[in-house]
């Protein structure tokens, strides 16, 4: 379940990188919000199905969930400084850069 969360949170983030890198920003929190939501279904239904045992797993769940969205957060980033747009690439290819 964690690789679709952070395989379908990377491809929101990363979907028209260098056409509009200006919205990076409006993608990234679109992201996180798809990643939490989907772990407060899951989180939810293991409490529903589990009842008793569901503290456990949910805790457990919720700190690998964290560990993975700060650790993808943090790669997202850095590659979103690095992200020049269309018309910056055609300007550095005229210049000759």
């Amino acid at each position: 379940m964690m690789f679709v969360l952070v395989y379908s949170g990377s491809a929101i983030a990363l979907l028209g990188k260098y056409k509009y890198p200006e919205s990076f920003g409006q993608r990234f929190l679109l992201m996180t919000t798809f990643q939490m939501m989907t772990f407060l279904s899951v989180a939810a239904a293991a409490k529903y199905a589990l009842e008793e045992e569901a503290n456990p797993f949910v805790l457990q769940y919720l700190f690998v969930f964290l560990a993975v969205l700060f650790v993808q957060s943090i790669f997202l980033v850095k590659l979103g400084k690095n992200i020049k747009s269309e018309e910056e690439i055609e300007q550095q290819k005229e210049q000759g850069l």
